[in-house]
């Protein structure tokens, strides 16, 4: 805390998850849970030490709970196993344990996300979550456009691309049934009435640049380990660098390409321009 004090850094106390009991041949993690509350409160005392956030990963939901689990399979898991954890092997949460705790996490943080709504009545637009707003009407065909305040997320664990999800109520409209697109892509048909009351719809986002996203990010993950824990730093660094020492150089050569991934992560995490379509069906 103290040499991270010159540099202003916001810091965030993360308390420790209790192990899981995935049973045989694995041992109980009881003994250990209990020696776990120690360093939560030590980092508790700390984080309000310095009127720090304090994010408890015992309380979040889903908590540990006391009964045996499956262990969880890395991007997704079988129905027929469930109830499951979300480790592997008691420990370390998989892919898919990450994105089931990850929203709890961010909403202890604060970070709630927005419901986005788009309310339609004659030339009147109503739009939360949304910026930068355009409407446009030809006939009964009505075509609204905006950019999300947010990134959208995915729904179901290792499957798919994300999705933004927000209500939609159009009113006014005359009777019959109109098609509902999303970036040009069919999503419902509804009824004039159920448009009036307000339905949800899901837009999924771009699966290309979804796939370029996680590209990047296990790139940058990848060059950011390579620099922080080379291999062979006792031949890089220490009493053996008379051996390879001279390859030392390279080591620090990770920074730029970390920045410039760092830099694309940023780009591509920007919200998409969103349009939705409602037209009537012939």
């Amino acid at each position: 805390i103290e040499k991270l004090a010159p540099f202003n850094a916001r810091l965030i106390f993360v308390g420790p998850r209790p192990y899981e009991n995935l049973g045989p041949p694995l041992p109980s993690p009881q003994t250990y849970n209990s020696k776990l509350t120690a360093y939560r409160d030590v980092l508790r005392a700390e984080a309000e030490r310095i009127e720090a956030p304090f994010i408890d990963l015992a309380t979040l939901e889903p908590v540990v709970p006391d009964e045996v689990l499956q262990p969880s399979i890395g991007d997704g898991n079988e129905p027929s196993k469930l109830p499951t954890g979300l480790t592997s092997n008691g420990v370390h949460l998989t892919s898919s344990g990450y994105q089931t705790l990850a929203p709890a996490f961010a909403t202890a943080l604060g970070l709630d996300r927005v419901e986005l709504s788009v309310v339609v009545n004659g030339d009147d637009i109503d739009a939360k979550g949304l910026s930068g707003i355009t409407y446009a009407k030809s006939g009964n065909e009505i075509e609204v456009a905006g950019i999300p305040d947010q990134f959208p997320t995915l729904t179901t664990a290792g499957e798919g691309v994300p999705q933004t999800s927000l209500n939609l109520k159009v009113e006014g409209l005359p009777a019959g049934k109109y098609r509902v697109l999303g970036n040009g892509t069919p999503l419902r048909v509804l009824t004039q009435t159920e448009l009036a009351k307000g339905a949800p719809v899901t837009i999924p986002a771009d699966a290309k640049t979804h796939r370029t996203l996680l590209h990047a990010i296990t790139t940058k993950n990848m060059m950011f380990f390579h620099r922080h824990r080379p291999q062979n730093e006792t031949y890089l660094f220490l009493f053996r660098k008379h051996e390879q020492g001279n390859n030392a150089v390279e080591v620090p050569q990770f920074d730029p390409l970390v920045e410039d991934l760092d830099k694309q992560i940023y780009e591509l995490c920007k919200p998409q321009p969103l349009k939705l379509t409602i037209q009537p069906v012939q």
